[in-house]
């Protein structure tokens, strides 16, 4: 894994984070996941946060480093200090990265 110095989330999902006229808002439902998308390229350098393989918009999945099944609550899956960029590995009959 390699060292992400983290940036400042998207406009759209702070806003969306810290909006009240939803109040059963959730990662699934945020509908702007390609600015988080394209933040976390742009920190990361266009690297899977986990083998360093290039990556791209359509190659990659938001990773929480706080499993949400673990940290179900909006303070974590809204956290973009809680995302990362990982690719959607496959190499053979084995998964790497996030699909692992």
């Amino acid at each position: 894994m390699i060292y992400i110095n983290k940036g400042t989330a998207p406009r759209s999902l702070e806003q969306y984070r810290l909006s009240k006229s939803d109040p059963n808002k959730s990662f699934e439902a945020f509908d702007k996941k390609d600015d988080i998308r394209i933040a976390l390229l742009k920190e990361q350098k266009y690297l899977c946060c986990y083998c360093m393989a290039r990556i791209s918009k359509n190659t990659m999945k938001i990773e929480h480093y706080k499993a949400q099944e673990k940290y179900p609550t909006i303070r974590h899956t809204l956290d973009f200090n809680n995302m990362l960029g990982a690719c959607e590995g496959r190499y053979g009959a084995e998964t790497t990265c996030d699909t692992r």
